[in-house]
């Protein structure tokens, strides 16, 4: 047990995950919150909530931490059956934090088998995309959907209720940042405008809501390659490719789901309509597409995709990239990849040794507590 005091209220205990952009604790509440104010006023002592740590090289650049504040208090008023609520903010010294509902149960990619049942993944995501349809009515976007941001719960009657969570990375419309020189989110599922360094709207969560249909429905995601700067060209140039047994509507919802341009998507709530269609109108309850093949490298072309196989979903971590001319740069200083019109795409070993143009893009360190002051302030 990890057993650890967060702000006055809250012990952490056990560790339940973690991820690109911090780690997630079962927290149990150690002192009546009626005092409290939002969503915290009248939860008892005793009760069984969520916490989410923010990684602590991220609470040390003042962009991400007032994101972070700004997000967590819009989110506060979100409430929906299909997204995880999020209660509290904690800000202390290094720490910054934010509590939310606890989902017994797994995430999504756990939670089903791959290829799963059509009826389920279309039930599922249809979930999905209505709690998508409420965020993004509030002016939030996502930006990093995928299934490990996906909880599942079993209800009384033995269906599954899909819940949308971990917002560390979204942003509110009328919040973001002047600057568009990053791209944020997890490589598998990053829409082709993130990929081409462009702001990323609702619609790049709608994107990321297709790939997890393309997986689903068929085992894999659409794009396989030995790097992610590979991964992320081909989400950026190439055609998505149809798998044969997949039926004529999956595959029109499929299409326009992971159309190359933002405009020619549907919206969350329009593709919430049509996943509830064809759940109730298309598909038995029990048809299961065989699971596709990992496709052979082309041997020409420059949409090549290498044949790998499916990465492990412990590394597939959400990634801050920076976007300078013709390159895509990670938080990471010891990682760079390369996107087309970069020079190299070359990845170093892991635990390589930092150069002195890694080190000098280091951010002076700025402690939250000071940064939450100057934000309220």
């Amino acid at each position: 047990m990890y057993a650890q005091r967060l702000g006055s209220r809250y012990r952490l205990e056990d560790r339940l995950g973690g991820g690109g952009m911090g780690e997630v604790f079962l927290a149990r509440v150690d002192s009546d919150a009626g005092s409290g104010d939002g969503g915290t006023a009248g939860i008892r002592t005793g009760t069984l909530l969520a916490a989410k740590l923010l990684r602590p090289d991220l609470t040390r650049d003042p962009e991400v931490v007032a994101r972070f504040l700004q997000e967590s208090r819009l989110l506060r008023s979100v409430h929906h059956p299909h997204v995880v609520r999020v209660l509290d903010l904690v800000a202390e010294g290094d720490r910054l934090a934010i509590v939310m509902e606890y989902v017994p149960g797994g995430d999504l990619r756990r939670a089903v088998p791959l290829p799963c049942p059509l009826l389920l993944a279309l039930d599922l995501l249809g979930q999905v995309a209505e709690g998508l349809a409420a965020i993004h009515a509030a002016g939030i976007t996502h930006r990093d959907l995928k299934p490990e941001n996906v909880l599942v719960q079993a209800v009384p009657d033995g269906a599954l209720r899909a819940r949308l969570t971990d917002f560390g990375v979204s942003y509110r419309d009328d919040l973001i940042s002047t600057r568009h020189d990053r791209i944020i989110g997890t490589a598998g599922y990053l829409s082709p405008e993130s990929a081409n360094g462009r702001r990323a709207g609702p619609a790049a969560d709608v994107y990321a809501l297709g790939v997890m249909l393309y997986e689903l429905v068929t085992g894999r995601r659409p794009f396989l390659a030995e790097s992610p700067a590979a991964v992320i060209r081909a989400h950026a140039e190439a055609p998505v490719p149809r798998p044969p047994a997949v039926p004529d509507p999956v595959w029109a919802l499929l299409a326009d789901l992971l159309a190359k341009s933002p405009q020619a998507r549907p919206t969350a709530a329009e593709a919430a309509r049509r996943l509830r269609a064809l759940a109730g109108a298309v598909l038995p309850a029990q048809a299961v597409l065989p699971a596709q093949p990992v496709p052979q490298a082309a041997p020409t072309g420059r949409h090549a995709v290498a044949a790998v196989p499916p990465v492990d979903a412990a590394a597939d971590e959400a990634t801050l990239l920076r976007v300078p001319p013709g390159a895509v740069r990670a938080i990471d200083p010891d990682v760079e990849t390369a996107l087309p019109g970069a020079a190299s795409a070359a990845l170093p070993p892991a635990g390589g040794t930092q150069g002195p143009a890694a080190r000098s893009r280091r951010r002076p360190v700025v402690a939250p507590a000071a940064v939450v002051t100057g934000i309220l302030a």
